[in-house]
């Protein structure tokens, strides 16, 4: 994660009660993953279509390990703001190496839904 992102309160080191809350929220990243994944394929079936699911799961994957390394280096935890615009930098950043142009909604999904599921642990 890039510094220039967070100038203020970058702790190098993660604090024990962070590190604890980190483990255990990756301890749980592929049943979260699973969970919100097939939520978000039940509600876009829906529609006729296809779906860009991979780049969700991606999506998913990038939000969380944001959330959890702006959680864990700050001096004091927070939770990551304006997630709808860092993660669609995000977004543009995978669409351009990946493809899938047309799912980078996907992935703006699955970014933000980590982070949801982050602040409600």
């Amino acid at each position: 994660m890039p510094s220039e992102y967070f100038p203020f309160g970058w702790n190098l080191s993660v604090e024990p009660s962070h590190e604890v809350i980190v483990n255990e929220a990756e301890k749980r990243r592929s049943e979260w993953r699973e969970k919100r994944l097939q939520g978000h394929m039940n509600y876009v079936s829906q529609w006729e279509g296809d779906f860009g699911f991979d780049h969700y799961a991606a999506g998913f994957d990038k939000g969380l390990t944001v959330a959890l390394e702006f959680f864990s280096k700050l001096k004091f935890p927070s939770k990551l703001g304006f997630i709808r615009q860092f993660a669609s930098e995000c977004a543009i950043a995978y669409v351009s190496q990946h493809g899938g142009s047309q799912w980078q909604w996907e992935y703006v999904d699955g970014f933000r839904e980590a982070n949801d599921e982050f602040s409600d642990f």
